[in-house]
This record gives C-alpha cells, sequence and structure tokens, in this order.
C-alpha cells in the first residue's frame, strides 16, 4: 500500500522551511475494528484495530489531493457506509454502517489541527451514556429484555449500540446490583427527567443532550429540586391527580404533601387535577400559574405553582388570601445583586501568525445617541437633530435614574 503526503513550502526571511503533512489523520473511537477507503479506490482500504489508540493516516491519490475528498468506512467486515465528505473542519455529522444484520451509528466529527495543513477526524459512538452517580448503573433498550444488561461504572461513559429500528427509542435503568427499574424514557429527544425508584436511591435524573455529533444521555444520582413538583394540599379535602393518557389515579390526602414524578415519562408530561364532575384541570410542571376550580358542588379550591428555591411547587388551598400571596411571593423577593452587560462596540480581526500581519479587520461600533419621530399614520422616520434631541435624550435618562432609585 502507498500513501500519498503533501509537501508545504513557506519563506521565512530567506529560509525555505518544507513541512511534510499528511491530509487526515483518522482516530477510532468507536470499539470496534473500522476500515476506510477513498470512494475512487475500492481496492485500498485501511485497517484501523479497535484496541490501536494513536490515529491511522489516510489520504487521496495525487490526482485528488487538492480536489474534493469524500471516504466511506465498513464496521468489521461489514457494508460500506455512503460516502461523506471530509472537507469541512469543524464539520460533525452520522454515518450509518450495517454489519450481521445490525446498524451501527457511527459519529464523525472533523477538526483542524494546529498547524491547519492536517484534519483529524474523530470516529465515535453516536450514542453515550455517561454515569455521573457515585454508583454503577445498567441500561437495556425496551422490548430487548433477552439482551444483557450494560453497564457504566460510577464516573465514566460507555456507548450504547441501539438494536431497535424505531425512531422514537426507549432505554431502561436500574441501579447496578438492584432489581428496581425505573420507567422507560425516550433518548432521541432533547429533555430531562426525574425518574422514579422505589428503593434506598430514590430516584435517577437523566438528561439528554442532542447533537448533530452525537447524543449524550447524562445519569445523575438524585437530588432535592429534581422532582418535577411538590403536591401540597392545604385543603379539607382529597385531591385525584393523575397524568394525561395514564390510568394510575392518585389520592393527595387533606393536609398532606408528596413529591411526584412522571409514572410515564415518555408520555405526553401533563398532569391533570380532578374537580367536581370529573372535571379536568391540566398543568405541565414549568411555569408560574395560579387558578381555581370546584371541588364539589358548592366548594371553590384555587391551585398556585411557584418556584421554592429550584423545587416547583403546587399548593392546593381553600383561602384565596393565601393563593394569591403564594402567587406574588417571587416579586417580593428582595433583589440583592443586579449586573449591567454594555457593550459600545464589536470588532474581529483575522490575523497571518506566521507572517505576524493583520489581514482583515471587521467591526460593529458606536453610531452615537440617535432619536427619531414618526407622524401618526406614517411608517417613515425621520433623524431628530440639535437640541431637541438632547433634551429627550436628557429626560430619557432622568426617567431611567428615577425608575432605578424606585
Amino acid at each position: 500500500m502507498t500513501l500519498e503526503l503533501g509537501l508545504h513550502s513557506a519563506d521565512m526571511e530567506g529560509t525555505q522551511l518544507l513541512s511534510l503533512y499528511c491530509p487526515f489523520w483518522m482516530l477510532n473511537k468507536t470499539g470496534f475494528t473500522l476500515c476506510y477507503r477513498n470512494v475512487d479506490e475500492t481496492g485500498n482500504v485501511i485497517f484501523h484495530p479497535k484496541d490501536y489508540k494513536e490515529p491511522i493516516l489516510f489520504s487521496f491519490r495525487a490526482k485528488n489531493f487538492f480536489g474534493k475528498k469524500k471516504a466511506a468506512i465498513r464496521v468489521e467486515f461489514g457494508e460500506w457506509s455512503d460516502k461523506f465528505s471530509l472537507d469541512v473542519p469543524g464539520s460533525s455529522g452520522v454515518v450509518i454502517c450495517k454489519n450481521e444484520g445490525r446498524s451501527y451509528q457511527v459519529a464523525v466529527t472533523n477538526q483542524l489541527t494546529f498547524n491547519s495543513l492536517t484534519k483529524m477526524v474523530i470516529f465515535t459512538p453516536f450514542f453515550l451514556i455517561i454515569n455521573e452517580c457515585p454508583f454503577p448503573i445498567q441500561y437495556q433498550e425496551l422490548h430487548r429484555s433477552g439482551d444483557p444488561w450494560g453497564e457504566v461504572k460510577q464516573n465514566s461513559s460507555a456507548p450504547l449500540w441501539p438494536m431497535v429500528e424505531k425512531e422514537d427509542k426507549l432505554l431502561l435503568l436500574r441501579v447496578a446490583c438492584s432489581t428496581q427499574i425505573a420507567a422507560p424514557f425516550l433518548y432521541t429527544e432533547q429533555h430531562s427527567v426525574c425518574l422514579k425508584l422505589d428503593n434506598e436511591y430514590g430516584g435517577l435524573h437523566v438528561e439528554v443532550q442532542l447533537s448533530e455529533g452525537g447524543t449524550y444521555v447524562t445519569v445523575r444520582q438524585y437530588r432535592d429540586g429534581h422532582a418535577p413538583a411538590l403536591l401540597v394540599n392545604y385543603t379539607p379535602h382529597g385531591i385525584n391527580v393523575y397524568e394525561k393518557e395514564n390510568v394510575n389515579v392518585r389520592k393527595l390526602p387533606s393536609m398532606n404533601q408528596m413529591l411526584y414524578t412522571w409514572d410515564n415519562p415518555a408520555g405526553p408530561r401533563i398532569l391533570l387535577f380532578e374537580g367536581h364532575k370529573r372535571k379536568e384541570i391540566e398543568n405541565d410542571l414549568r411555569k408560574d400559574g395560579i387558578g381555581d376550580f370546584m371541588i364539589n358542588e358548592s366548594q371553590r379550591i384555587w391551585w398556585v405553582s411557584f418556584l421554592d428555591g429550584l423545587q416547583r411547587v403546587i399548593l392546593f388551598t381553600d383561602d384565596p388570601i393565601l393563593a394569591s400571596g403564594a402567587h406574588t411571593i417571587g416579586e417580593a423577593e428582595p433583589v440583592h445583586t443586579e449586573f449591567v452587560l454594555a457593550m459600545h462596540g464589536l470588532g474581529l480581526s483575522l490575523v497571518n501568525d506566521p507572517e505576524l500581519t493583520e489581514i482583515l479587520y471587521v467591526s460593529i461600533s458606536n453610531s452615537g445617541i440617535i432619536w427619531e419621530q414618526c407622524k401618526i399614520g406614517s411608517r417613515r422616520y425621520k433623524k431628530i437633530e440639535g437640541v431637541k434631541a438632547i433634551q429627550i435624550e436628557e429626560a430619557y435618562q432622568k426617567y431611567l435614574a428615577e425608575k432605578m432609585v424606585s
């Protein structure tokens, strides 16, 4: 096998500096043996063993060395993927590789090295589970009960290679050495959720982050504030609560409270309160709010949604004054710190480091204070000149100062 290398020449104060370089370094972090090839050359195949952690040099023939470059990869001895471009540094994406009846989603990240002559192409699993818990966790795809549970050690990560072909993929989690399994959740949509565990761990907090170059499922130990809501019943009546599209009804007794999380994290995540004649009141547990409903034929109760630190609280009460006070509690909190950020200009400079010269400078500078006016019924604004503009600006600054004091 032959490998074409590039030769870069630069004049450094009368001295010719020659740099021998390879245009691409391929880095395999998939855990599988990968094969690379130029799409125009079927016979020149480069193997990258799974246990070889160093980069593999990858190049093109002389006639294509400075043209558009496309490559294909395969997992082990499976089928070749569709061709993908290697030209754009800073880009990322995913390629599908098939092997032994399975589809493997491989994330591809293209990075420019310091000398700007070589690009580093990094191959990683598209789905990655990150365990930030102080204990190991195990995972398994939903409807794949025959598969062995994968394990992620504490404060480490592990690849996830899905077997399920559906777009909406669901995952099960549990603490290692435990039989209590959390409810399945989607890992193909960006969200965060608290998963309930009926054991000493209480629950797990999961955050799913999506990007062009991968999907990251981060699992954390349960902490205060992770639960979607704290339900507080400060009424003489029991209140039925349940999730939309879920038949499990929970009764919150009078003068009781409970932390609530979703029975079906993959569902619509809408909490319903049941009023008189089975009237349903919806709440998505995401924002502050206040409302009321009839609990029976003659009595009305109020619900209030507010934040207590990091915890969302839903308060039920038959006292409208208490409900109003709880709703405005955030407005009454004193402001201790204020940050003011003002930008009078922005500049961007493009510099040639070896030559120590500036190639391009672009700036957005302050144009000064401008006041404009428009006649009623007109859409055209005209600049206000002279003393009138100064008087308007002085009045506006006085208004801002008085507003800050009050």
